[in-house]
């Protein structure tokens, strides 16, 4: 019987195999996302969301389902854009999108470079441990992945600002997050809403 496999070596190996490939050295490196869930499903995705159609995805399904720890695994999944208006879907929240719509906790997460500060705030309120450092400075743009909320310094220049009225948004029960006064942020036109893929 094979020794189990801890969530972060499985992490680490798909995030190491996506590193070593061309369509990650030769496309400006976009930040890709892998994480697993309490349940046991390794969700994967990167900015502006992955198919089964995205390049090198199919040879990534296949590397996972040759691991030997591929059996200790509940399912296998790609998340998809999750809207919210604009592009600017961040690899980390199409997972936590995604495992939303699953119904399913994030348990651990490592993407191929450091979170953006909108995202670290995120995920620390969702409760999933990253394990990425923070990266410095403000983002062009940022869409939540669970109410109507964009940031970034398309809107204006005062990030730390805005990461601070995402956090004051995170504590409100969608109800009241209906209501919130958008001062540095701005209201979205539409919910939010995970996709995923089922591969396996």
């Amino acid at each position: 019987m094979q020794p189990q496999v801890t969530n972060t070596a499985m992490i680490n190996h798909v995030i190491a195999w996506i590193i070593q490939q061309p369509f990650y050295t030769n496309n400006q490196q976009p930040n890709y996302a892998v994480a697993i869930t309490n349940n046991g499903e390794m969700i994967i995705s990167k900015v502006g969301g992955v198919t089964s159609k995205t390049n090198g995805m199919d040879a990534l399904a296949v590397e996972i389902m040759r691991q030997p720890w591929w059996t200790q695994l509940e399912g296998l999944y790609f998340a998809g854009t999750f809207g919210g208006d604009g592009g600017s879907n961040h690899g980390e929240m199409c997972v936590l999108a995604a495992a939303d719509v699953l119904g399913h906790q994030i348990q651990d997460m490592r993407c191929t470079g450091d979170n953006c500060p909108a995202c670290a705030t995120m995920l620390t309120h969702a409760g999933v441990h990253s394990m990425n450092n923070t990266a410095v400075g403000a983002q062009s743009g940022w869409i939540h992945p669970r109410g109507r909320m964009a940031l970034g310094s398309q809107l204006n220049n005062n990030w730390q600002g805005q990461i601070a009225e995402l956090q004051a948004f995170n504590l409100l029960a969608p109800v009241a997050q209906a209501a919130f006064a958008h001062n540095l942020t701005q209201r979205t036109g539409r919910d939010p809403l995970g996709k995923y893929e089922s591969i396996a």
